[in-house]
């Protein structure tokens, strides 16, 4: 069981702390109050509830579609350069997204566990994940435990999409880069009757690559519907269908020079647009099939039920030739040109339903306020792996590659040997309570804390495999003092507790992370909102 502990402070001018200052919960029609907030009706969200973002004790920042836009940024991990704290990690030759939050970067056997409407959307093999449908980007850092659950301790990037509304419109773009990089990406929202609205969203983009023979595609289409049911119901739907077709490209290799002080690697030996795998093995193809489903009534002004229920398949199936690690077997290290290279085969696929539900409201004691939140969810997890290898002998160099000459027609082995052939299900539930409470207009103490329920069972059949079981508890708390409408301070704690998924050498299943976290920082911004700008941190 691993733990980890962070003590950080962070002066950090809130991301439109004034603009935004009531969440953006909703895409329904919204008007500006007099003191420039955005008063919505419409949409809630599980979680993330109404607090202004300076009232929350944490750091929080907001990239909006339309600065991606303007930007022309269409995917996940070139928005996520805009984010402070947020750095990149390995995308497993370009197949997913990763990025680690103040250095936490999660389970590396998947992607980067990123939410969509709060619902976990990195979980499975979607692929590098489009910015077509994203209305808005939310990183929130710092502890989360308290309410989202099994989640990590630098902080938690949750993607808001487009949602119908009752006004309607849209917009039709075609692109074109460098590279040979073509893009259609259209978006339309129809409003039906007064109380029916449906919007279609979808991309398509083909492109090369500084990348030598390497060519990518992918296709993506989100149709979603609104029904409002009456003055206090709302359901919406969502689906999700991603199509993508990327070759496995692990990068060029650094040269080792010999020096009298050791071994050294050098980068730059060959070009960058160097392709050291085997164009003939084709793209690694990727599919995502999802469903999203939502239902919110409001028994008041103060509160509010909602339920949701999600359901994502994703699969990852293709050939790839990648370098050989073991040194024994590697030749590039002795000649300084010839790349040792596997040639393997993977066929992954992930099955994901959760259904969750919340009740939000007020309650007033005497002056102070207490917005409570109390919900749990459900989740089951289920994941297959099988994978082929071939794997030379140190003295078989003939699927070797050169360099400095590469030779793309070598025969291509089949891969026949099964190093990896396990069926992985995790269950989950969770139960959590918050209260942030207003104690006065400058000070405000959130607490709150979370039961999380887990099991693991692998069927690995190439070694026998324990179950594993889990049960844990994770408190937070949180203190807001705000002397000026402009400025205000905060402090936090929480705990974590986050499952890995596999196996270690000895087929037991990885322990889970357990985390605890503390921050003090600070937020500024002008009372006129101009300052800090809508994408600054």
């Amino acid at each position: 069981m691993r733990t980890s502990s962070a003590l950080r402070l962070a002066f950090i001018a809130s991301t439109a702390a004034i603009a935004l200052s009531s969440a953006a919960q909703a895409q329904e029609p919204a008007a500006a109050s007099a003191d420039g907030d955005i008063v919505v009706t419409g949409l809630k969200r599980q979680y993330f509830g109404d607090t202004p973002v300076k009232e929350i004790p944490q750091a929080v920042q907001f990239l909006e579609g339309k600065l991606l836009n303007d930007l022309n940024i269409t995917r996940l991990d070139t928005a996520l350069e805009l984010a402070s704290g947020v750095s990149k990690q390995n995308n497993f030759g370009g197949l997913w997204d990763s990025f680690a939050i103040r250095g936490f970067a999660g389970d590396e056997n998947f992607p980067s566990g990123f939410l969509v409407n709060g619902f976990n959307g990195g979980r499975g093999y979607g692929g590098p994940r489009d910015a077509s449908n994203v209305e808005r980007i939310e990183v929130l850092k710092g502890p989360n435990g308290a309410l989202f659950g099994r989640g990590e301790p630098g902080g938690t990037v949750n993607i808001v999409t487009k949602k119908p509304t009752f006004n309607e419109g849209g917009h039709f773009a075609i692109s074109g880069g460098s590279f040979e990089t073509y893009r259609i990406e259209a978006d339309y929202n129809l409003p039906l009757s007064d109380s029916i609205a449906i919007r279609i969203n979808g991309s398509s983009e083909q492109a090369e690559s500084f990348r030598d023979t390497v060519e990518t595609q992918k296709y993506t289409l989100t149709p979603s519907v609104l029904l409002k049911l009456s003055d206090k119901d709302i359901f919406t739907y969502e689906l999700e269908y991603v199509s993508q077709e990327v070759p496995f490209d692990r990068g060029v290799v650094a040269i080792p020079t010999v020096t009298a002080s050791g071994t050294t690697y050098k980068l730059g030996a060959i070009p960058n647009s160097r392709f050291l795998s085997n164009p003939n093995d084709g793209p690694i193809k990727i599919g995502v099939l999802g469903h999203q489903a939502q239902y919110q009534h409001d028994f008041s002004d103060d509160w509010t039920l909602m339920l949701g229920a999600g359901y994502k398949d994703t699969t990852f199936e293709g050939y790839s030739s990648d370098p050989e690690l073991a040194l024994g077997r590697q030749l590039i290290d002795n000649d300084g040109r010839t790349l040792s290279r596997q040639r393997r085969y993977r066929d992954y696929s992930t099955t994901h339903m959760v259904f969750r539900g919340e009740i939000s409201g007020k309650i007033n004691t005497g002056s102070i306020v207490h917005n409570i939140r109390i919900g749990g969810d459900w989740d089951r997890f289920k994941i297959k792996t099988f994978q082929l290898r071939y794997r030379p002998t140190a003295a078989d160099q003939s699927y070797s590659i050169d360099i400095f000459n590469p030779n793309y027609n070598i025969p291509a082995p089949a891969p026949t040997s099964v190093i990896q052939n396990s069926t992985e299900v995790q269950k989950a539930w969770g139960v959590y309570i918050q209260d942030q409470i207003e104690i006065t207009e400058q000070i405000k103490v959130r607490f709150g804390g979370r039961y999380d329920d887990f099991s693991q069972n692998i069927d690995n059949r190439l070694g026998a495999t324990n179950p594993a079981s889990y049960t844990k508890f994770s408190p937070m708390a949180g203190l807001v003092f705000e002397p000026t409408q402009s400025l205000s301070f905060y402090a936090s704690y929480g705990k974590g507790f986050r499952p890995n998924s596999g196996v270690d050498v000895n087929n037991n299943p990885f322990a889970p992370e357990i985390s605890k976290s503390y921050e003090v920082g600070a937020k500024f911004v002008t009372p006129d909102g101009a300052l800090p700008h809508p994408f600054c941190s």
